[in-house]
């Protein structure tokens, strides 16, 4: 269901270069939709936008029927999560959370009170209702600055790199009490990241962007098997680009001159046909070993379980099947 839309969108810092040009896009009510993409690519100053501390020079920004392009950042009561948490050190974590009520001049202490409770049982912060920022974890942080943002009851929560911060084990514990919340509640919620495993993980749909536009919006699933061009395809983990006779060479059954992409855990080795190559390089990862194979073609990346090690200047056959390759642009 249609719940907000960018529509043109077109911001320049110059007047000269567009960062974002012409860019549509459609929000769904109680979605988490990411902006996902490479440094530079607009992301952040299309949250920006979103949020109302970025001026555009043309297009339309509307949620729930109403014109919010000119509508004053002040005025448009989003909830917001920063990379940087911006927690205010010499608050206490609860009035931390109460501040955006406060701001709203909400005079009812126990009203107050009753909803920071919540959202500090939502989040699972109620022990450390009564420290203060510096006192708490990095991961706790996030979580204060998370209710902080929900308490004020926001049409729209704005998630800008909320996790960057964190190590990878406290990313993972994270992410998952993002999307708990965000599915409990039903807010909602506009996610920027560069990360796309973070990204996939938690949202329901994933605009990918390039170059200040979206170049394909769609569920993770479809992104991940059905990338829309080459951009997207390298972004989302594919290594290895090949033409179909290539393709039809390493075992498949398409001819022709379109561009084919798989991923380095899709090949077989030294299945039946396939093309010769030599293994030029090994790295382990733990559970398996990466190989860079030379072949006639060209290199190709191949992960494989340890079940069967290959040494470097091994001569070997890979094979992929129909199933494993993704056409780019069909």
């Amino acid at each position: 269901m249609s719940f907000g839309e960018l529509k043109g969108i077109c911001v320049s810092y110059d007047n000269k270069n567009m960062i974002l040009e012409n860019l549509d896009l459609e929000i769904h009510k109680g979605e988490l939709l990411s902006l996902l993409g490479p440094s530079g690519c607009g992301k952040t100053t299309t949250l920006r936008v979103i949020e109302g501390l970025m001026g555009t020079v043309g297009g339309t920004f509307i949620l729930d029927g109403k014109d919010m392009t000119h509508v004053p950042v002040h005025d448009r009561g989003f909830g917001v999560v920063f990379q940087s948490y911006a927690l205010f050190p010499h608050l206490s974590v609860r009035d931390n959370i109460a501040f955006g009520l406060k701001m709203r001049k909400e005079k009812n202490k126990e009203l107050i009170n009753e909803k920071v409770e919540k959202m500090a049982a939502l989040t699972e912060i109620t022990p450390y209702l009564d420290r203060f920022p510096k006192q708490l974890s990095g991961g706790q942080r996030q979580r204060v600055a998370l209710a902080r943002a929900l308490v004020i009851e926001p049409k729209l929560l704005l998630l800008d790199e909320p996790l960057s911060n964190l190590d990878a084990q406290l990313r993972i514990q994270m992410r998952t009490t993002i999307k708990r919340i965000q599915q409990e509640l039903g807010i909602t919620t506009i996610f920027v990241t560069h990360d796309q495993e973070e990204c996939f993980s938690v949202s329901d749909r994933v605009a990918i962007m390039d170059k200040g536009k979206i170049v394909q919006c769609d569920t993770p699933e479809a992104i991940y098997h059905k990338p829309a061009n080459e951009m997207i395809a390298r972004f989302v983990g594919f290594k290895n680009f090949y033409s179909a006779d290539v393709y039809k060479d390493l075992g498949g059954t398409n001819g022709g001159s379109t561009l084919c992409c798989s991923r380095p855990s899709d090949f077989t080795i030294n299945a039946a046909n396939g093309i010769d190559g030599t293994i030029e390089v090994r790295t382990y990862l733990g559970s398996s070993y990466q190989y860079e194979v030379n072949t006639k073609h060209g290199f190709f990346t191949v992960v494989a379980t340890e079940e069967k090690v290959y040494n470097i200047g091994d001569e070997i056959k890979l094979s992929i099947s129909e199933d494993k390759t993704v056409i780019i642009g069909e």
